[in-house]
C-alpha cells in the first residue's frame, strides 16, 4: 500500500532528489530526552531520524522497500554508519518498520518546500492512511492544506447513497451512523436529488465493505464512485 506521502511529495517537491538506498531501524527508548545532536530534546512522538552524512535539519523522505510506505523525517542527529538511518518510533511505525526493527529502505532528501508536509504529517495520516492506526478515515477538520491534498488526488473512492429522498432524511440516516463507521459523511444535491458521499477511501474493497455494511443495515442503496 502506497500512503498518501508518497504521493504528496512527488506532488509539491522537486524531481531532481537523489535517492539512495540503506537500511532503516528505530531509537531505543533508552534514549528519550536526551539531546540530539542538533540541541534538540529526542522524543519518539516526533517525525525525526539520526543519519551519519545527511545535513542538520535536512528532510528526507524515508520509504519501506517492503511496502512502499512512506514518511517524511527531519534529521537532528548522528549515527555512525551511512547505510544506516535511525529513526524515531512514531516514525518507524507509520512505515510499519517497528514490525520488523529493521527494513531496506529508500532514503530523498526534500528541500524545505516540504516543510509543511512534515509538520502536518499527523493529521495526513489521520485523514488518509488505511494500515493498523485508528485514524483510519477522514475527518471534518480541514485546513486550506489539507484541502489542497483532498483536490489533488484523483484516486480516492467513495460511497454514494442514492434513495435518500431530501436532506432532512438524509441528516437523519447520517445521524444513525455509528462514530467508527462514517467520520466524513457529505449531503450533494444533484440534479434536485440529494445523496450522502462517504469517504474517501484509498482502496476501493474499503469502499464495498461500506456498502455491504451500509444494506445490511439500513433500506438504502448504495454505490462505490470514484473522485
Amino acid at each position: 500500500m502506497i500512503v498518501v506521502l508518497a504521493y504528496a511529495t512527488q506532488v509539491f517537491a522537486p524531481n531532481n532528489k537523489v535517492k539512495r538506498e540503506m537500511y532503516a531501524t528505530y531509537y531505543h527508548n533508552r534514549f528519550e530526552q536526551r539531546k540530539t545532536t542538533t540541541g534538540e530534546i529526542f522524543s519518539q512522538r516526533k517525525y525525526t531520524a539520526a543519519h551519519r552524512t545527511y545535513p542538520m535539519n535536512a528532510l528526507v523522505k524515508i520509504t519501506n522497500k517492503n511496502n512502499g510506505r512512506s514518511v517524511i523525517v527531519k534529521v537532528n542527529d548522528r549515527c555512525p554508519n551511512p547505510n544506516v538511518i535511525d529513526m524515531s518510533l512514531i516514525s518507524a511505525k507509520r512505515i510499519l518498520l517497528h514490525n520488523t526493527g529493521v527494513s531496506r529502505v529508500v532514503v530523498e532528501k526534500l528541500d524545505d518546500s516540504c516543510q509543511r508536509l512534515w509538520e502536518k504529517q499527523d493529521e495526513i495520516f489521520r485523514l488518509f492512511d488505511r494500515a493498523e492506526f485508528d485514524d483510519t478515515y477522514l475527518t471534518l477538520h480541514y485546513d486550506s492544506t489539507m484541502r489542497k491534498f483532498d483536490e489533488t488526488f484523483s484516486f480516492l473512492y467513495y460511497v454514494k447513497v442514492l434513495n435518500v429522498q431530501d436532506e432532512e432524511r438524509a441528516k437523519r440516516i447520517i445521524s444513525q451512523f455509528s462514530g467508527s463507521l462514517i467520520p466524513k459523511s457529505t449531503i450533494k444535491k444533484e440534479k434536485e436529488q440529494d445523496f450522502i458521499y462517504i469517504g474517501g477511501f484509498l482502496r476501493r474493497e474499503d469502499a464495498i465493505d461500506i456498502v455491504k455494511n451500509l444494506k445490511s443495515s439500513y433500506l438504502l442503496s448504495a454505490e462505490v464512485v470514484k473522485k
